[in-house]
C-alpha cells in the first residue's frame, strides 16, 4: 500500500506496546535493514524528542531497484481509548508534520492500533486546521459523520470528540506561533508593534495575555501542602505537580523525607533534561545536595544573585576553598571559582560522607537578572549558556538543576531559551509560545512576565545574529 499509494510520510499515534499487551508489530527497521516481500526497508536516521520521534527510511523495490523516502512520525504519549492529558504537545506535533507534509501531493496514511479512535481524532484535527486556513471555518460535526461513512467508529469516544475541539480551538486562539529562523527579525518588529485591537499594548503583549488565558493550572500539589512539607516552601504558590514532582529516596519512618520543592522539565529531545527548583532555604539545603547525588546531576544553574535579598537567600555553599560543609551525610568543598563579568563559574567537590566517592559539580551564577529586571543586554546568559553546553558534553549530559527565588520566573525563561536554541540548531525553527505552554504543564508560572517573554525572544535573535545572518547552520548544529 505504501508503495503503491506512493506514500512519504507515515504518522502513528500508538506504541508496540500499550498497558503490557502487544498493540501492533514493529514494521520499520531498526539495528540493519529488514526485508517485507519484494521491499528492502532501511533506516537512515531517528530523532527522539521528548513526545514523538522522527524516522527516516529507504524503501527499495528489489525488482525494478526503485528506491523512496519514506518519513514516520510517531507521537509516543497518546493512550488507548483516550486522548493526551494536554493539547499542547499534539499541537507541536501537528505543527512539525504540517510543515513537512505542506507541498505533499501523496496521500498521508495515520494509524494508531485499530485505526479509528486516535487516527480518527488526529484526522480531524488536521483536517480543521486545513479548514481554517482556505475557508476560515471550521464543522467538526459533519466532518466526523463523513469520516464515519468512510471508516466506522472514527472519533471512538466522547473524550476524543471533545478533545478535537479543545485541540481546534487551542489553534484558532493562540493561532500561528511557530517561527522560522531567518524570518525572526521581522517577525519581532511585528510582535514590538502596537495592536490594533488594543493600543495601549503591542502585539507581544497580547501574545503573553493569550498564553496567560491557555496555560493549563493543576490542582494536584498535595504533597506540598502537608503539614510536614509546609515550611519546606519558598512561595506556597509554586508547589511542584504530582506527576513532575521530583521525589528524593524516603528515610524510613521520615514523613517528607522525599519531598523538595523541585519539578522535572522537559527539554525538546529530552524528558526531564532539567529540574526547575527553588532558592534553598536553611531547612532544605541538606535535601537540595541530596537531590544533585541522587539525580546524578553535575550542573546548577543559579539566576539569582545571594546578596539580592541577604536575608531571603542564604549560601548553600562554602566560600573557603578546602573549607568542607557538612549537609546530611555530603561533604561540599569549594575547589574553584571564576569570576566573569556576569556570572561566576564555581567548582565544588561533593564526597559521600562514607563510601569515599567524590563527584565534580559546576555552578553557575548569573549575577545580571533580578526577579524585576532582566538583564539589560543578552551576551552574558549566552556566554554563560555556551559555557555550560561544554560542562554538559562532558559530563554525560545529566539533568541541570535551574534556579531561582522560587524556581518559576527566571527559571522558566532560561529553560524556554536554552530549550528554544536546542530547537533552532535542530531544526532551524522554534516556537517560544509553544515551549512555555509545555513547560507551565511541569511547573507553575514558568516565564512570569512579557518581559521575560521578550527577553528569550531576543536572546534568540542575538544568538543568530552571531552565526551571519542566519547563513551557516553548519555552524549551529556542532
Amino acid at each position: 500500500m505504501i508503495w503503491e499509494q506512493k506514500v512519504s510520510s507515515i504518522v502513528m499515534l500508538a506504541n508496540p506496546i500499550e498497558k503490557g499487551r502487544e498493540k501492533l508489530a514493529v514494521y520499520w527497521p531498526q539495528d540493519r535493514a529488514v526485508k517485507h516481500g519484494p521491499f528492502m526497508i532501511k533506516l537512515d536516521g531517528e530523532v527522539e524528542l521528548a513526545d514523538y520521534v522522527i524516522r527516516k527510511m529507504t524503501v527499495t523495490q528489489d525488482d525494478i531497484k526503485e528506491t523512496r523516502q519514506l518519513t514516520q512520525f510517531h507521537y509516543t504519549v497518546w493512550p488507548d481509548h483516550g486522548v493526551p492529558l494536554y493539547t499542547t504537545s499534539l499541537q507541536a506535533f501537528l505543527t512539525r508534520i504540517r510543515k513537512i507534509v505542506k507541498d505533499d501531493s501523496n496521500p498521508l496514511v495515520v494509524h494508531c492500533s485499530a485505526g479509528v479512535g486516535r487516527t480518527g481524532t488526529f484526522i480531524g484535527i488536521f483536517a480543521m486546521l486545513d479548514m481554517i486556513e482556505s475557508t476560515q471555518t471550521v464543522d467538526i460535526f459533519n466532518f466526523v459523520c463523513q469520516m464515519r461513512a468512510q471508516r466506522t467508529h472514527m472519533v471512538q469516544v466522547e473524550s476524543q470528540y471533545v478533545f478535537l475541539h479543545k485541540a481546534v480551538l487551542e489553534a484558532i486562539e493562540c493561532g500561528d506561533t511557530e517561527i522560522n529562523a531567518p524570518d525572526l527579525r521581522v517577525k519581532m518588529i511585528k510582535l514590538n508593534r502596537a495592536d490594533p485591537d488594543n493600543p495601549d499594548d503591542i502585539m507581544m503583549g497580547t501574545q503573553f495575555k493569550v498564553l496567560e488565558k491557555y496555560t493549563f493550572v493543576k490542582s494536584n500539589t498535595e504533597e506540598g501542602k502537608k503539614s510536614f512539607n509546609v515550611d519546606k516552601n519558598r512561595n506556597k504558590d509554586i508547589l511542584p505537580y504530582e506527576d513532575t514532582r521530583v521525589s528524593l529516596l524516603k528515610s524510613p519512618g521520615v514523613d517528607g523525607s522525599d519531598y523538595i520543592n523541585a519539578s522535572s522539565i522537559d527539554s525538546y529531545q529530552v524528558r526531564g533534561m532539567y529540574i526547575a527548583t527553588q532558592f534553598p532555604l536553611e531547612n532544605t539545603v541538606n535535601e537540595f545536595w541530596r537531590m544533585m547525588w541522587e539525580k546524578k546531576s553535575n550542573c546548577i544553574v543559579m539566576l539569582a544573585n545571594d546578596d539580592e535579598n541577604p536575608d531571603l537567600f542564604k549560601k548553600y555553599w562554602t566560600d573557603k576553598s578546602n573549607d568542607a560543609m557538612l549537609c546530611g551525610n555530603l561533604l561540599v568543598t569549594l575547589d574553584n571559582e571564576e569570576k566573569n563579568e556576569e556570572f561566576v563559574i564555581r567548582n565544588f567537590k561533593l564526597k559521600k560522607n562514607e563510601g569515599g566517592e567524590t563527584r565534580d559539580i559546576w555552578h553557575f551564577n548569573f549575577l545580571s537578572w533580578t526577579e524585576d529586571q532582566v538583564p539589560k543586554t543578552t551576551e552574558g546568559i549566552r556566554q554563560m549558556i555556551g559555557k555550560i553546553q561544554d560542562v554538559q558534553r562532558q559530563g554525560g549530559n545529566n539533568p541541570i538543576v535551574v534556579h531561582c527565588s522560587d524556581g518559576s520566573g527566571r527559571t522558566g525563561a532560561f529553560c524556554a531559551l536554552v530549550t528554544s536554541l536546542e530547537r533552532v540548531k535542530q531544526d532551524q525553527s522554534f516556537n517560544l509560545f509553544q515551549t512555555i505552554m509545555l513547560q507551565r504543564i511541569q511547573r507553575p508560572r514558568m516565564v512570569a512576565s512579557v518581559e521575560q517573554y521578550k527577553f528569550c525572544f531576543q536572546a534568540i535573535l542575538d544568538f543568530l545574529d552571531s552565526f551571519d545572518q542566519y547563513a551557516n547552520f553548519q555552524d549551529l548544529r556542532q
